[in-house]
């Protein structure tokens, strides 16, 4: 694999580097392994709508850690509200088919409320020794009786009588969340009962009538009273399993649930800023929807509009008074605010370049819609640009802003023939449209042939779906 070059080494690649060959890799590498929870949507897992929630042998950390370097694994880091002993988080890239698999990564088995995990069971070594191959899938798993064991103690942990649960005994007569009762539903189908007793006899023998509630009654048929005495039984059970006693546990809740608000999630190297250009038609706003929904719910990320501030009430003040002293051919005042406008836009547009550096610096993933770079400003209508001519004063201090406002680390230009982009907008069909479209293209065209670091220019005259593919591929090798 090493050995290929040029394109029959990049189609190797992608070929190994799927989800399905990095655990048949895995299943050979001697690691000890096991899918230990939700096995009854793996389908969602294998398709990157759900996490995979791996346990591994404590023995094999250092080496479950190389080869996830070797298959070019980033790690994630997260705020305190999702930090425990034991607990990593992981992300694999698929190149063929740009899809993110998250990976969270067990060395003990902590369980709990979110934010408030506070029992650790020691049943590690039990779960990956009897741990199975999965009938569909190239993954270990953990066999379904003591599935069903952990499945019936974390729903009672993570039970409350809360407004949600309120709701849906009033709109729907049910106490668990419908992923809960399909999960008990698929494991109850599959246990073996005789056998789901005698691991709850062995690993809980003080809660064998608890577990024999389960397994007697549906869950959807278990009344709310029980519900609660039986949780009340579960803490009181696994008080010698818990992490923190109460005062530390309550301190360590707090900084959690404090955490949470300012929740932010960042890969090793750090916040990044990227922006995305292109002439309208070019497909710069869909791409920029698809690229933040694609990172969004893994990694932190936040969007940042370098155009006119739209819908900003100063703006508007402003643009209103322009208009209107220029309609009624009172020149002095329409340039005055003419002028107020483009130096509030200048100064907006520093503020957004600094908000985004503070998001950057925090470890987000920031994208910049347009963005005011030299090379285009040399027009009429200056791309992003300063506008403010025949007074020197204001024209030095709109240009003071821009100066102010450093590139990004990476600029995506998306480049796209003439036509392509006056056919995309029924706004271009005028002449002056289609002449000013093909002279910004023209810049843009000259600007990605400068070849400069930070620019990275794409075809997107092409199909939709092999742009966002580029793209993905191109930003997940930045980040």
């Amino acid at each position: 694999m090493y050995s290929l070059t040029g394109t029959q080494a990049i189609l190797e690649e992608q070929k190994n580097n799927t989800i399905t060959h990095i655990f048949e890799s895995l299943n050979n590498s001697g690691i000890k392994y096991c899918h230990w929870k939700s096995n009854s949507h793996l389908d969602c897992s294998f398709e990157s709508k759900c996490d995979f929630d791996l346990l591994i042998d404590r023995k094999d950390q250092s080496k479950f850690t190389r080869f996830l370097t070797h298959y070019n694994f980033k790690k994630k880091f997260s705020s305190a509200n999702y930090v425990y002993p034991g607990f990593d988080d992981y992300f694999f890239f698929d190149k063929s088919s740009g899809n993110i698999f998250h990976f969270h990564v067990h060395y003990k088995l902590i369980i709990g409320k979110k934010h408030q995990k506070n029992y650790r069971l020691p049943l590690e070594k039990l779960i990956l020794n009897t741990s199975v191959m999965h009938e569909t899938f190239p993954i270990k798993v953990i066999i379904p009786e003591i599935e069903f064991v952990l499945l019936i103690i974390r729903l009672l942990l993570k039970f409350s009588f809360d407004l949600k649960t309120i709701k849906r005994l009033v709109l729907k007569r049910k106490i668990f969340p419908a992923n809960i009762l399909e999960e008990y539903s698929y494991l109850r189908n599959k246990i073996d009962t005789s056998l789901f007793n005698e691991y709850c006899s062995d690993l809980f023998s003080d809660l064998k009538s608890l577990f024999e509630v389960f397994i007697s009654k549906k869950l959807d048929r278990i009344h709310l009273f029980r519900v609660v005495l039986l949780r009340t039984k579960i803490f009181r059970s696994l008080k010698n399993y818990r992490i923190y006693k109460k005062t530390e546990f309550e301190i360590q809740k707090r900084i959690r649930l404090l955490s949470a608000k300012a929740n932010t999630s960042w890969l090793p190297a750090g916040g990044i800023t990227i922006g995305f250009i292109g002439v309208d038609g070019a497909g710069k706003s869909t791409t920029i929807v698809i690229i933040k929904r694609w990172l969004q719910g893994k990694l932190s990320v936040q969007t940042f509009y370098m155009g006119l501030p739209k819908g900003n009430y100063v703006w508007e003040f402003y643009k209103l008074f322009f208009k209107t002293f220029k309609k009624l051919r009172i020149s002095g005042l329409a340039k005055t605010f003419d002028i107020l406008k483009n130096i509030y836009n200048a100064k907006t547009k520093l503020n957004t370049f600094i908000s985004a550096e503070m998001a950057k610096n925090q470890g987000k993933i920031v994208i910049f819609d347009r963005y005011p770079v030299k090379e285009l400003w040399d027009f009429e209508e200056p791309m992003d640009g300063p506008i403010i001519k025949n007074s020197p004063y204001w024209q030095a201090k709109e240009k003071e802003y821009y100066e102010k406002i450093k590139l990004p680390d990476y600029l995506f230009v998306l480049i796209t023939e003439h036509e392509d982009a006056i056919k995309r907008k029924s706004e271009h069909q005028s002449e002056y449209k289609q002449n000013q479209i093909i002279a910004k293209n023209n810049s843009i065209f000259q600007l990605a042939k400068t070849k400069q670091d930070y620019l990275i220019p794409v075809n997107s005259s092409r199909k939709r779906d092999d742009v966002i593919l580029e793209i993905k591929n191109k930003i997940w090798d930045l980040l």
